[in-house]
């Protein structure tokens, strides 16, 4: 099929590794299925949070391919697309703390941009063409008009990645102690982490809640962040790399948000992708069986809750199937259960991203 030559060019574009698109296959495909079945008229925005070197960027490029196979356009913008310039970082580290001059956390991006734009992809029609924003890292500065890509045409999903996307702000307690050499020296008094963390409580937020779904790439440790982190680094050109000193004092910059995210977004994010050392997807989980549910037929939504926790754990639904009705094996009532067809049990699976497995015989034994 086409989109599996194109898949095929991404992956090798992208120097991914040969086990790559058994992933893909295994884990994105229903993944993107799950996403084109909630696409409706309006647009629909997918956050992928992770640690800095988790591959956030990459899910992104091969999530808008895999969604072309269901004939959506879907675009992808990073919030390193938002980074305000050195001359606004440069005012806010004279008004307010020094750390402010370094790119990257919340405070040092244009956020009133960022919603205008997703305002306006919403509204794009066929015809509406529209200059994406980009960020020159190695200039350190928005990258000029006539070099940011093109966009034409409608939005079907937009695919917004980022190292604190959706995360919540901390509780004003967890700001005392600092979490890393930085903060004890460059920080000393909190202002500067305060004052990130009030705009991540605020302006940030307010932006975060135009996300359908969220997505959470869960790192083995802030170990493996900094190898795989220190890998992309190297992947540079000499003049531009940092080395690895360098790129473990920039990392602290996005520890205390990380550790924080680590903490909270495994039980807040819709959607958890499992990694382990290797940088492999093992496991992707929903979260909330019941969030996605919510609003749908009655029928789907008790399915959906049905022995929650087994199927959370496990990843897997047992269907008994006796005659044309299906029912959940081990769901939390007497008798045979409430009976579902085949095909509301394949959609809610492709929903959760579930696996099904049929089984014959009496139900509820």
């Amino acid at each position: 099929m086409p989109h599996h030559d194109s898949l095929r060019a991404l992956i090798q574009a992208l120097h991914l590794p040969a086990g790559y698109r058994e992933q893909a296959d295994r884990y994105l495909q229903p993944l993107a299925a799950q996403i084109a079945a909630r696409c409706g008229d309006r647009m629909w925005v997918v956050g992928i949070n992770g640690a800095q070197g988790s591959g956030k960027s990459t899910l992104a490029r091969v999530l808008a391919c895999l969604l072309r196979q269901y004939g959506l356009h879907a675009a992808v913008l990073s919030l390193d697309d938002f980074y305000l310039p050195g001359r606004a970082r440069a005012s806010l580290a004279a008004g307010v703390h020094p750390l402010l001059r370094t790119r990257g956390v919340p405070g040092t991006h244009d956020v009133q941009q960022g919603e205008r734009l997703f305002l306006r992809l919403g509204r794009m029609g066929a015809t509406d063409c529209i200059r994406l924003p980009r960020f020159d890292k190695g200039r350190d500065e928005p990258c000029d008009e006539t070099s940011r890509p093109l966009w034409q045409g409608k939005v079907d999903v937009l695919i917004f990645e980022g190292w604190c996307v959706g995360t919540p702000a901390q509780p004003e307690a967890e700001l005392q102690q600092p979490v890393n050499a930085l903060e004890a020296e460059q920080d000393r008094h909190g202002r500067w982490r305060a004052y990130v963390n009030r705009r991540l409580a605020t302006d940030y937020q307010h932006w975060f809640s135009c996300l359908d779904m969220l997505l959470y790439l869960q790192v083995p440790s802030m170990q493996d962040a900094f190898r795989w982190r220190l890998r992309q680094e190297q992947q540079l050109p000499p003049d531009r790399r940092m080395t690895p000193v360098q790129l473990q004092g920039f990392m602290q910059h996005f520890e205390r948000l990380t550790l924080h995210a680590m903490r909270q977004l495994p039980h807040g994010a819709d959607i958890v992708l499992t990694l382990d050392a290797a940088q492999r997807i093992t496991r992707v989980r929903k979260q909330s069986l019941w969030r996605w549910a919510k609003g749908r037929e009655p029928g789907m939504l008790a399915m959906a809750v049905a022995d929650f926790y087994a199927v959370q754990a496990a990843g897997v639904v047992r269907v008994r199937v006796e005659g044309d009705a299906c029912y959940i094996v081990g769901e939390h009532q007497t008798g045979s259960g409430t009976a579902y067809t085949r095909e509301e049990i394949e959609q809610a699976a492709m929903a959760t991203v579930l696996e099904v497995e049929y089984v014959t015989g009496p139900a509820g034994k």
